[in-house]
């Protein structure tokens, strides 16, 4: 067995998978009694989620918004500082949270509503080393969970999400409501791919892409089996969709995904994961080639892809940058969001973008992830 260097002890299963998460054995499917346990996790999580789902205030100047009409909205209250105070003023308590190992974070509580112009410049001045796509070198691709988009917070971040929608090309998108994504692209111009929402909203997946320099091959393709892994509840279908570049007629295929959750505990769910993953790798036409972002929800900078996603690196498949990023995509810790790819095509410059270092909670709870192909 191990040696402990630390104490010279034996080393605990638990710090041996962190060490090595590919020493890990799981069964091939959950019990029923897992599954159920896992579905009221589940329903617990959605009905706090639904209690404390706020409205942004549209059409209304900031200045004008008073303490009680940002309450009346479900906020906390209303933000009187540059950005929320800090990860604790979100209204979630993260003593104890680890999304390796266990889940025991609090029911969440009302967040406070945020300065959207201060919010604005924050994104503008973390995107200022990136050049405005245009119709010149390679395609740019961004994955990017934005935490229940809806309409009204499409309208309220406007500003926001001008700034960074035209610095990219194709944009995979997590945790969108259908609204949402067709307000984001009345704003931004860009046209989409989107799947059915689910029964907690703003859950959908979707591709946006730049019409000026992309043309849609075909329609949107679902892998439906994805969201239907043994009974658990509100899971997500795979979107893919193909695209010609309309500079050099190049065919890019481009896919996203939003797996199950930790919640409920990563080893049980991590059994759901891999499920998923072979879901993927049943519903993709033999040979494709393509990237897929999105949010894979197991902790990628502690190898854990190699356990809940291992059918996808036996069938050909590439994270990107799986040896070399160490930067966290979510503001508790863990790379989760990223790119697959299985391509002839150079799929590099990996750029991990934190919002949350500047803005907290305030635009999504997740970081955007940039690759370049060609």
């Amino acid at each position: 067995m191990s040696k402990s260097k630390k104490t010279g002890g034996i080393l605990s299963t638990s710090q041996k998978l962190v060490m090595n998460p590919e020493l890990i054995k799981r069964p091939a499917k959950l019990t029923p009694k897992q599954v159920d346990r896992i579905n009221q996790v589940n329903a617990k999580h959605k009905a706090e989620l639904l209690a404390t789902r706020v409205t942004y205030p549209v059409d209304v100047d900031f200045g004008d918004i008073t303490e009680e009409m940002a309450k009346g909205l479900g906020f906390r209250g209303k933000s009187k500082n540059d950005v929320s105070a800090g990860l604790a003023d979100i209204g979630l308590d993260f003593t104890g949270f680890n999304l390796g190992v266990a889940n025991k974070a609090k029911k969440p509580k009302p967040k406070t509503l945020p300065d959207p112009k201060v919010v604005a410049d924050f994104v503008k001045q973390r995107l200022a080393p990136i050049s405005v796509a245009d119709l010149t070198g390679p395609v740019r691709v961004f994955s990017q969970n934005f935490e229940f988009l809806t309409d009204d917070k499409v309208a309220f971040f406007k500003d926001s999400y001008k700034e960074i929608f035209k610095r990219f090309h194709i944009i995979t998108a997590t945790e969108v409501s259908p609204d949402g994504v067709k307000a984001l692209c009345k704003l931004t111009g860009f046209e989409h791919f989107v799947s059915g929402d689910n029964t907690r909203g703003g859950q959908a997946v979707a591709v946006f892409y730049d019409p000026k320099r992309l043309k849609a091959k075909g329609g949107r393709k679902l892998i439906d089996e994805v969201a239907n892994v043994q009974g658990v509840n509100d899971l997500r279908p795979m979107l893919w969709c193909t695209l010609i570049d309309s500079v050099n007629g190049d065919e890019v295929n481009v896919g996203v995904n939003h797996l199950k959750s930790m919640r409920g505990g990563p080893q049980q769910t991590g059994v759901i994961r891999k499920q998923q993953a072979q879901a993927i790798v049943r519903g993709l036409p033999k040979g494709w080639q393509g990237v897929m972002g999105g949010d894979w929800n197991t902790r990628m900078n502690d190898g854990w892809h190699k356990v809940d996603l291992k059918p996808l690196l036996d069938d050909g498949f590439i994270l990107v940058d799986q040896d070399t990023n160490k930067l966290a995509t979510h503001t508790m810790g863990g790379w989760l969001d990223g790119f697959f790819t299985r391509t002839t095509k150079t799929v590099s410059g990996m750029t991990v973008i934190q919002w949350f270092l500047d803005t907290k909670r305030d635009l999504t709870d997740h970081a955007g992830v940039l690759v370049s192909i060609g």
